[in-house]
């Protein structure tokens, strides 16, 4: 019975792990900011970005078509708050694309809304990197982050096995904002170190109760 137990705990351990090292939650802190001008951003808050990148993910901003030397994308501590999050507006920010470094597909798992001042935001699913597979209009939500619900937006299956996702201004969109991607590979990764010396554990406490009986 003990036995049980014991190989039932460290398997649970094994999954824990490996769903630990699959998930990625970006948090747009730790992360390299890039503006238009190719210089890296390395103070707190930065303004004028046009690509964060952030444990193999990749936000690219485009600006509109009315200014080619200014995107306003901001990432920081925008409204006080002490959440370093993204906000942008739209008159100066057309697209926010979402990709994995490397190139390879992902899972958009869930996001936190923490600025949405018009209903005229779009996130977009691109199975493919190009077109897109899916859409739907995002809610609103109050201004900055440390007001309103700060919603966190659970996605379905069409933004699974991904190439890529977009969040794109409609006529008349204003101010967005938004904090902690949750992103997880389609592949499955090599086990993590934990994971293997929970298998050896397994395998030392079988061979000692075998012994003994």
């Amino acid at each position: 019975m003990k036995f049980k137990f014991i190989k039932a705990a460290l398997s649970g351990l094994i999954i824990l792990t490996c769903n630990m090292a699959n998930a990625t939650l970006i948090e747009f802190t730790d992360g390299t900011k890039t503006d238009l001008n190719g210089n890296i951003c390395t103070s707190s808050s930065c303004d004028n970005i046009e690509t964060y990148e952030e444990d193999g993910y990749l936000f690219t901003f485009s600006g509109s078509s009315s200014s080619s030397t200014y995107i306003d994308a901001f990432i920081g501590n925008y409204d006080g708050s002490g959440e370093d999050v993204v906000h942008g507006h739209y008159s100066h920010l057309s697209e926010i694309r979402i990709t994995s470094v490397d190139g390879s597909a992902f899972n958009l798992i869930d996001f936190q809304l923490t600025t949405l001042t018009s209903l005229h935001w779009n996130l977009n699913a691109l199975s493919n990197g190009t077109d897109i597979s899916h859409s739907f209009l995002l809610p609103t939500e109050d201004w900055g982050a440390a007001y309103g619900a700060n919603p966190v937006l659970t996605m379905g299956a069409e933004f699974h096995n991904i190439m890529a996702a977009s969040i794109t201004a409609l006529p008349g969109a204003f101010g967005i904002g938004f904090d902690n991607f949750n992103m997880t590979p389609t592949s499955v990764p090599e086990p993590s170190t934990l994971a293997i010396f929970a298998l050896g554990m397994i395998g030392l406490v079988s061979r000692r109760f075998k012994k003994q009986f």
